[in-house]
């Protein structure tokens, strides 16, 4: 599930990627490097699911988020907007609920193996039952903006 949500917030940052490179080069260029590394990193997991996969997943998503946060509650640190707050889009909420699943089910894992412990069926669905509420309230908000994303 954390490789879908992957996949899902990789493609949301490509289709801003254009908009925000029309805005300043650089910032467009941000968002394609953590487009291509969400998506390889969507691929990565199935194929080999080691702690140091893991880790990298859970540990960029939260800089991600942690920039989303920083940029629209005091300011984006560089940039031609530096000192003011960017608002709050469908397409960003959409995107930042995918990250954040994608922290909580690597993170999940991640934190399961470090500790030597296989995972229970019951927290096995209930994380399950949280990717889904997650995905749905995700691909709602983006469905019903239309993935629309004012820079």
């Amino acid at each position: 599930m954390a490789a879908l949500a992957s996949l899902g917030v990789a493609l949301i940052h490509f289709a801003v990627a254009a908009t925000h490179w029309q805005q300043w080069p650089t910032s467009g260029l941000f968002f394609v490097c953590i487009a291509v590394f969400q998506l390889t990193w969507a691929q990565l997991v199935l194929v080999r699911t080691s702690s140091t996969v893991l880790a990298a997943g859970v540990l960029v998503n939260i800089g991600v988020i942690a920039l989303w946060v920083l940029s629209r509650t005091a300011a984006a640190p560089v940039g031609p907007r530096t000192g003011e707050p960017e608002l709050v889009h469908a397409a960003d909420l959409c995107a930042l609920l995918l990250e954040i699943y994608v922290v909580m089910g690597a993170g999940w894992v991640w934190y399961r193996r470090r500790r030597g412990e296989s995972i229970p069926a019951f927290a096995n669905t209930i994380v399950l039952l949280g990717a889904g509420v997650v995905m749905a309230v995700a691909s709602t908000v983006g469905v019903a903006s239309g993935l629309q994303h004012g820079g």
